[in-house]
């Protein structure tokens, strides 16, 4: 009599699981649920940024944001090994919600994209800068009224508003941001940065002569 031999089940190796068990761990439902936290955490940490009151990341932590989304530090750190890859996740968000694409900048469309990053601004809880030494003060008012009027004399027939969006457009070449970005952010020497501000300055000098007002090319 011929005995029949059954043959057993392929032995597991221990710490490997069978394709059963790695197919449910890789299931659609769980990669959607761990795409769902991880979304979570990001805009949980865009919310923080928007409630703070300066410019100032240093409070933008996986800590605050985690108690910010109601889940555990752990957690986030599962998905974002550092804080500088959340910080990052968290900018490409904004930038998202604000509808910005950095590889489709063009100058015909620079203008709608940077209505855009204004209005982005005014979302932010960063309160205005302001400025409280009364010498400071009012110096700035002086310069100001000065600016103004320099406009006025040269634009009799625009309205107020179009004459004040010039002389403040004007006013910010007097402050220190646009020389320090300059200087700073792009390795203008100082040359360089006064033949900049003077190009544009003498464009605006262009539309006034032309009598291209402000709120003719916005189309307001």
């Amino acid at each position: 009599m011929t005995s029949r031999t059954t043959s057993s089940p392929a032995p597991v190796e221990p710490g490997n699981k069978d394709d059963s068990s790695r197919r449910a761990y890789n299931s659609p439902l769980r990669r959607q649920q761990t795409e769902q936290t991880r979304q979570k955490i990001v805009h949980a940490g865009a919310e923080l940024v928007r409630s703070f009151d300066t410019w100032d990341w240093t409070n933008l932590t996986c800590k605050a944001v985690s108690e910010r989304a109601g889940i555990s530090e752990r957690t986030v750190y599962r998905h974002f090994s550092t804080e500088r890859h959340l910080r990052d996740a968290i900018m490409q968000e904004l930038m998202q919600q604000t509808g910005i694409n950095l590889e489709q900048i063009e100058l015909q469309n620079f203008a709608a994209i940077t209505t855009h990053v204004v209005e982005n601004f005014a979302t932010f809880a960063v309160p205005r800068t302001t400025v409280e030494d009364p010498t400071l003060l009012s110096i700035a008012e002086a310069r100001r009224e000065a600016l103004l009027q320099a406009v006025q004399r040269a634009t009799p027939n625009w309205t107020h508003r179009d004459q004040t969006m010039a002389a403040a457009l004007l006013d910010q070449f007097w402050s220190p941001m646009p020389f320090e970005s300059m200087t700073a952010d792009w390795g203008m020497d100082l040359q360089q940065t006064i033949t900049a501000i003077t190009w544009v300055i003498k464009l605006i000098n262009d539309a006034i002569n032309s009598n291209n007002q402000p709120g003719a090319s916005s189309g307001d």
